[in-house]
């Protein structure tokens, strides 16, 4: 990326299916979906307390009392959506950090905000 220095990161893109409460997610007819695009907004539910364990981070919904726990992909994801930023230019970014193209990981970050906005942990504008 033009005029951003990527940093170092050892290890191959993972596939960020790290959004599991106890039991089985489903994304299915979720109008919250529809919403998301390159172009729409995202960020942290600030509602959502965490905690970074090792390479891992668990979250908490407080009000539905699931926990949440994010490998360290999913947890650089989460890292990145502390200030609000267009879905574009996260995948940009993490595309740079872990030395690959937007196009290998577009999938996998769309479908981890997906599960994210359908856990109301993920908030999209």
């Amino acid at each position: 990326m033009e005029g951003k220095r990527c940093r170092e990161k050892k290890g191959v893109v993972e596939s960020i299916a790290a959004l599991y409460p106890r039991g089985t997610l489903s994304t299915h007819d979720n109008p919250r979906m529809s919403q998301l695009s390159l172009a729409s907004t995202v960020s942290v539910n600030a509602d959502i307390l965490e905690s970074r364990v090792d390479d891992e981070t668990v979250l908490m919904d407080v009000v539905s009392g699931h926990y949440y726990g994010l490998d360290e992909v999913a947890s650089t994801i989460w890292e990145n959506l502390k200030s609000p930023i267009t879905v574009e230019k996260l995948i940009g970014d993490l595309a740079c950090e872990f030395r690959t193209t937007p196009e290998a990981i577009e999938s996998d970050v769309l479908e981890f905000l997906e599960e994210g906005s359908e856990n109301e942990l993920v908030e999209i504008s």
